[in-house]
């Protein structure tokens, strides 16, 4: 009986163990259930190999995952190389065309958004997949243009406006980054939001950096979503691609990934005027000029501390160490 017993344990244990292969934390607990059980002797033979095959299995799983991960980023490369040379072409040839041509002018220039777009997506999909870093751009940028830089790459980018201190200037190793970042917060503000309505940026500096603050009108989200999606957006929570929904919503996934590479942070509320506000706060450690004080943001809940003297003037980073040491591919 004992015998019998203790070999039962041994299959259910590898069953289990089989089961949750994808999971390291599993396995450990799973095999430590087994070694608390006495064992006879003879069973230890039978409990070491069926422990070497899932072993076995569990190496084959990582194996194929990481093949997949390459996958996923070899082909999101050559889309993203793809839309890119879409969007030069594009350029070109609306270059070529007279500014007073109202038909095939704005044709090329639709056609350049929509390449735009879908390198973003590409570039979304790399980010997530865990693409290594390329060399960041050279210049920095003032945060008013990397808002506008980001909603260029989205669809119904007339709809943003965007205001506020335009001496606030973003580092050049941070600048892709947060430009992506931006794209996908607006991308999900002009989503959810009624076609005609406005998505308000306003630009400030606070204490110890500065605030970017995004607003729609939008229909907003339940409570128990707004909370998980908040956990998202500020890098608290690291989903899997497969908990992103089917077709997966990427946006904010991304916008975690940067908050986190990037020390910046990323809030979600409910907007007073309906829908949700979003709040980035980019600290001084990314900006390079003197910023004066500006108003707090407007509406409800928790804010930045805004309680500041002007930024003091500081040289561009460049430290490997700091905010922007690792930007995404591009």
């Amino acid at each position: 009986m004992l015998l019998l017993a203790a070999g039962g344990m041994i299959l259910d244990g590898v069953a289990v163990l089989t089961q949750l292969g994808r999971s390291d934390l599993s396995r450990l607990l799973a095999i430590a259930l087994l070694l608390t059980v006495p064992l006879p002797a003879g069973l230890w033979v039978l409990s070491r190999r069926a422990m070497a095959q899932v072993s076995a299995i569990a190496e084959r799983e990582a194996q194929r995952q990481e093949a997949t991960r390459l996958l996923l980023i070899a082909l999101a490369r050559r889309l993203q190389a793809s839309a890119q040379h879409i969007q030069r072409e594009a350029e070109k040839l609306t270059e070529r065309l007279p500014a007073g041509d109202g038909t095939a002018r704005p044709i090329g220039e639709d056609i350049q958004r929509a390449a735009t777009q879908q390198a973003r997506h590409a570039q979304s999909v790399m980010v997530l997949a865990g693409a290594r870093p390329t060399r960041p751009g050279r210049d920095d940028q003032s945060l008013i243009q990397v808002v506008h830089s980001a909603a260029a790459r989205i669809s119904h980018h007339t709809r943003v406006q965007v205001i506020g201190d335009d001496t606030i200037t973003v580092i050049a190793p941070v600048a892709e980054a947060l430009t992506h970042l931006v794209a996908e917060l607006l991308d999900n503000a002009v989503q959810c939001s009624p076609p005609t309505a406005p998505v308000r940026a306003r630009v400030m500096a606070v204490h110890r950096g500065a605030v970017l603050e995004i607003d729609d009108a939008g229909v907003g989200l339940p409570r128990t979503d707004l909370a998980r999606w908040r956990r998202i957006a500020s890098g608290e929570d690291t989903p899997d691609l497969l908990e992103l929904g089917h077709p997966p919503r990427l946006g904010l996934a991304v916008v975690g990934h940067y908050a986190r590479r990037h020390q910046l942070k990323v809030s979600l509320r409910e907007s007073p005027y309906g829908g949700l506000t979003a709040l980035v706060f980019i600290p001084l450690a990314a900006l390079v000029t003197t910023v004066q004080q500006s108003a707090p943001p407007s509406g409800t809940g928790s804010a930045p501390d805004t309680n500041a003297t002007p930024l003091p003037q500081r040289r561009r980073a460049r430290s490997e160490d700091g905010p922007g040491a690792d930007t995404q591919s591009t």
